[in-house]
């Protein structure tokens, strides 16, 4: 019998995850909850949901589901994952999981204890080349780990006479770190492993002040092996900026991978040049319906009968997240923060 799918959040990365479920057989698209009336309904008529309104309770209660996709506003994510923990629901959440390490701890055990399944929504773990440059450095073929490095920018400034993105409010996105960094971040922490500590500096030259708390951070990764990381990301970069690129390289070979979008790049092992090519976007996935975003929502549906298979657990956004608050700290006191 398909599981019954409930979606909380009617956004754009709501409908980009409505499209992927809807090729599954054993996924049912039984209802969606979103702020506004329209809103839900759009996604509900879009994909031919029998339910949709923005009464929570009222819903769940109508469609009795057995998961949910949580896309609602980053701040919301912990309250909507907690209600569906408390009610025995699987979960898969948009990135960032949640807004802080505190919460991300309770989600953790909660989850834990319930014996469910929370899954972040980072999909670029399931892209082929990510997982190539993965091996790359796991094997060690082209010897240990030197240097790897991640840009991650992204143009947040409102046109003339708009106003700004919810992005630029911290209290609802959890500030560019949390809610841009961390997508950079998780890519690079799949390929290269987790620093034993950080150091990095901040800033915020972009935007007006008070109106986000950093712009702009840079992090340095340092590992017990000598190998050292360095991430940076920012909302405070010129339109159509290059971003998105990751890169490392070891004794006898490297990569320059494009993760940001289309996903591509080149590998470097001892003699061989290897150029690898986008993978086409999956067919009415939209701006986001890469193989790897199609992939990911097929690896929880089948997650919700095998309760294995999946990448991005809670305790790995734990981790990120006390990564992101010791690189802003480390911001703040100019010294290294010890992750231990």
């Amino acid at each position: 019998m398909p599981k019954r799918l409930l979606f909380i959040g009617a956004g754009g990365l709501a409908h980009s995850r409505a499209a992927c479920f809807a090729r599954m057989a054993g996924v049912e698209l039984a209802g969606v909850v979103s702020r506004t009336e329209a809103s839900a309904r759009r996604l509900a008529e879009a994909y031919h949901m029998p339910a949709y309104g923005t009464d929570l309770e009222a819903v769940a209660a109508q469609v009795q589901p057995d998961a949910v996709s949580i896309a609602s506003v980053n701040a919301a994510h912990h309250q909507h994952i907690m209600w569906a923990l408390e009610h025995n629901l699987d979960v898969f959440v948009e990135g960032p999981m949640v807004v802080s390490a505190a919460q991300a701890e309770q989600v953790a055990t909660l989850a834990q204890a319930r014996g469910r399944i929370v899954e972040v929504g980072f999909q670029r773990r399931y892209h082929p080349t990510i997982q190539r440059a993965r091996d790359f450095i796991h094997s060690r073929q082209c010897g240990p780990l030197i240097y790897g490095e991640v840009e991650f920018f992204w143009h947040m400034a409102p046109p003339p006479g708009q106003p700004a993105s919810w992005y630029l409010d911290d209290t609802q996105s959890g500030g560019m770190a949390v809610c841009h960094m961390s997508y950079g971040l998780n890519t690079l922490r799949w390929v290269l492993g987790d620093p034993q500590r950080v150091v990095a500096a901040g800033s915020s030259l972009g935007f007006p002040p008070g109106q986000v708390d950093s712009d702009t951070l840079s992090a340095t990764l340092l590992y017990d092996s000598g190998a050292v990381g360095h991430i940076i990301a920012s909302f405070a970069t010129p339109e159509g900026f290059p971003s998105g690129m990751m890169k490392a390289f070891c004794p006898h070979g490297g990569f320059a991978v494009q993760i940001l979008h289309e996903v591509c790049g080149t590998f470097w092992e001892g003699n061989d040049v290897i150029e690898v090519a986008p993978v086409p976007r999956a067919e009415g996935g939209g701006a986001w319906g890469g193989d790897d975003l199609q992939a990911q929502c097929e690896a929880f549906a089948q997650a919700l009968e095998t309760r294995q298979g999946l990448l991005n657990p809670p305790e790995d956004s734990a981790f990120e997240l006390r990564l992101i608050e010791g690189a802003l700290g480390s911001a703040r006191i100019g010294q290294p923060v010890d992750m231990a």
